[in-house]
């Protein structure tokens, strides 16, 4: 097993686990805390949900693997529930916290350690995302283009990353065929570059 799928098949252990640990907290605080605890995780949902819409914005470049806005909001909103789930169950309560802090730890890291390469495994730095643009094969390029588009067509933000790594991708395009891009802009800019651009057999090997 390679390095990357280790982590990727530990990170997900950890998040499947920290699931199991957090729903008996969630549900001992809901039962426990009514309303009040709703009420407050109705407002931390909101607000973990805006900043994430902000960070996206912000900081999509330089943090390209943030959570989904919806998956911040979730776990905002989960908190005064997780509190008062931990409250309630005493020590069982507390064994529980702990263990998510420990997993939620291991995850965080999990993430620092992939920062330094995007979602998409190409670097996050401009110059060195040109770079590995440059000297990836045309088929590649086009997988890139695509997978954007299918995140901004999911609902996915449009943060920095994402407009940086297009116009990375159509600068791409237009060192390797300037004819077939131009057209393409011209003729069908919404929609796939494929039929429009020529494949390069140097690039293709």
């Amino acid at each position: 097993m390679s390095r990357p799928t280790h982590e990727r098949l530990l990170r997900g252990t950890a998040r499947t686990a920290a699931v199991v640990a957090c729903v008996p907290l969630v549900a001992a605080g809901a039962l426990a805390g009514g309303l009040p605890v709703l009420g407050w995780g109705a407002v931390l949902g909101a607000m973990g949900g805006l900043v994430l819409v902000w960070l996206h914005r912000a900081c999509g470049d330089v943090l390209p693997e943030l959570p989904h806005p919806v998956t911040g909001a979730a776990l905002a909103g989960l908190g005064p529930a997780v509190v008062a789930g931990a409250a309630a169950l005493r020590e069982v309560g507390g064994l529980l916290t702990l263990l998510l802090l420990v997993l939620g730890t291991a995850v965080f890291s999990g993430w620092l350690a992939g920062e330094e390469s995007g979602r998409d495994g190409l670097p996050t730095g401009e110059a060195a995302l040109r770079r590995a643009l440059a000297a990836a094969p045309t088929a590649r390029l086009l997988a890139e283009w695509h997978a954007v588009q299918d995140r901004l067509d999911d609902g996915a933000p449009a943060g920095l990353r994402e407009v940086r790594l297009r116009e990375a991708l159509l600068d791409a395009f237009a060192d390797r065929d300037p004819g077939g891009t131009a057209r393409w802009l011209a003729e069908d800019p919404t929609g796939p570059p494929d039929p429009h651009l020529a494949r390069d057999p140097s690039m293709e090997r």
